[in-house]
């Protein structure tokens, strides 16, 4: 029984070393991809990857998880003909850094705040997608003086029932996770990677642009990435359970836009949401997924438009 024992305890306690130890030591490199745009601004001793287009009113747009810059290549050059459009990657995605991140929605309102504040940006109108419009709406209940209004599609609102799968939970844990997302991403992560963008789009796979997912595959089969997307669903209910809260607290412009089959965001969210701050306009895209400015980049330069008068 205990040469038994011995091995179960052998089998588990050595992957959870060397999967720990791999952690430990594996640096990734911030080094900005050529040909990718962008430059480096620390905010609270982390270096954070933005980029700047255009000239006008302040637009600020916030990517999900994972997701980068390039989320927003089909509505950048179009809109910044109109505003200063400001674009980063959020802290754990990207290039950006990790450093004092938590991986919370707060965390990010943070971040996305000290931005504004320190590249000077006034009246902003703040554009967030899934994690980015969740993001945005920790900052809202602020109700921050230099942000004029907020556009959010597909944004998790409310704690999700869905039961989170046990590979992000091991990937959350510090070291351990890192070791584990190391080892596991040249073999699993590509079809994983590919699976979820075509959840994510479906309906409008034939909006997909060419080189999207050669891209992404660089930019998402990260050690870094993978971590901070399994941290930041992981860590997402909480947060939402407590932020839900404060919703009415909201005196901004919001408007809300959601892909009626979004099969990552619950439609009834966005009814509820809608009723819980007193400012909204309700915008559902019919036969539209999760991304919404794929599928409809000339309709969100509309609404950013309205948004910002």
């Amino acid at each position: 029984m205990k040469k038994i024992l011995y091995i179960v305890f052998s089998l588990i306690l050595i992957p959870l070393i060397t999967f720990s130890l791999i952690g430990l030591f594996y640096k990734s490199s911030s080094m900005i991809r050529p040909g990718l745009k962008g430059k480096f601004i620390k905010l609270n001793h982390n270096q954070i990857r933005y980029n700047q287009k255009g000239k006008g009113k302040d637009v600020v747009l916030v990517h999900g998880s994972p997701g980068t810059i390039e989320d927003w290549e089909l509505i950048v050059d179009d809109l910044s003909k109109h505003f200063r459009v400001t674009t980063y990657d959020r802290p754990g995605h990207g290039y950006s850094g990790n450093i004092n991140n938590d991986f919370t929605i707060e965390s990010n309102a943070r971040t996305l705040f000290d931005l504004i504040d320190a590249l000077n940006l006034r009246n902003v109108v703040v554009v967030g997608h899934s994690f980015g419009g969740s993001s945005a709406l920790a900052l809202a209940i602020h109700n921050p003086i230099n942000i004029k209004s907020f556009v959010l599609l597909g944004a998790s609102a409310y704690p999700s029932k869905k039961n989170i799968p046990f590979l992000l939970k091991l990937l959350s844990v510090p070291m351990l996770g890192k070791g584990i997302a190391v080892t596991i991403r040249p073999l699993f992560m590509p079809v994983m990677i590919r699976e979820a963008i075509i959840k994510s789009f479906s309906p409008n796979i034939k909006s997909i642009p060419e080189g999207y997912f050669d891209l992404r595959l660089v930019l998402w089969n990260r050690a870094k990435v993978v971590i901070s997307t399994a941290r930041e669903t992981v860590k997402l209910n909480k947060s939402l359970s407590q932020l839900s809260k404060k919703y009415t607290l909201i005196t901004k412009p919001v408007f809300l836009l959601y892909g009626e089959e979004d099969a990552m965001v619950n439609k009834d969210d966005q009814l509820k949401l809608n009723q819980d701050i007193s400012h909204t306009t309700l915008l559902p895209f019919s036969d539209t997924g999760h991304f919404i400015q794929y599928a409809h980049p000339k309709q969100l330069i509309k609404i950013i438009k309205k948004a910002s008068q």
